[in-house]
C-alpha cells in the first residue's frame, strides 16, 4: 500500500473470491496511484456495464460485515497450523504459508499421491514444476481439512 500511497507505478489488486467465498463471481477491485487510475478510466475501465451484477450485489453486501476477514483469516490460521503440526509429525517439508493453503513435500511422485489421495475422496491441485514431489492443499472447513489431514496420513504412512 506504501507503494501506492507513494505513486509508485503499481497497482495492488484484491479479490473477493477467497475470504468472501465468492469464487466464480469474478469480482475484486485495485488500489492505484491517482495517474494510473487516470489512464484506465481513459480507457473505459471504470465502465459500470463492464461488472455481472450479481457478483456486484454479493461482493457489496460482504462489505456489510466488517469483522468478516477477521474471523475466517483467524479461522484459517488455526486450521493451518494443525496442518504445520502434521508435516512436523511426519517430519515433512514444507513453506511457513501464510494464505489459504499448504505446500508441502510427499516424498513420491505428485501424480501418485493424487491418486491415493482421490482414493480416500480429496481432491487437490496442480503440480507445480519443477516440485513433482510436492503438493498444494487449499484450507477448507475444518471436517473437509480433518478428512484431508487424515488422508495424507494415511498415504504417506504406507511409504
Amino acid at each position: 500500500m506504501d507503494l501506492v500511497r507513494n505513486g509508485d507505478n503499481v497497482i495492488v489488486f484484491r479479490t473477493f473470491a477467497k475470504v468472501f467465498g465468492l469464487g466464480g463471481l469474478d469480482i475484486g477491485y485495485g488500489l492505484v496511484p491517482a495517474r494510473i487510475a487516470k489512464v484506465l478510466i481513459a480507457q473505459g475501465l471504470d465502465n459500470p456495464h463492464l461488472f455481472n451484477r450479481l457478483a456486484v450485489a454479493a461482493a457489496s453486501a460482504s462489505l456489510q460485515d466488517p469483522n468478516y476477514v477477521a474471523v475466517v483469516t483467524r479461522k484459517v490460521a488455526e486450521e493451518r497450523e494443525l496442518w504445520f503440526a502434521l508435516f512436523r509429525e511426519l517430519k515433512l517439508r514444507f513453506t511457513p504459508s501464510r494464505g489459504n493453503f499448504v505446500f508441502f513435500e510427499t516424498r513420491i511422485p505428485r501424480a501418485e499421491f493424487s491418486a491415493a489421495l482421490l482414493d480416500q475422496g480429496v481432491v487437490i491441485g496442480r503440480i507445480f514444476h519443477p516440485y513433482d514431489r510436492w503438493a498444494r492443499i487449499s484450507i477448507g472447513l475444518p471436517p473437509e481439512n480433518a478428512l484431508a489431514r487424515e488422508s495424507v496420513r494415511k498415504v504417506l504412512s504406507k511409504i
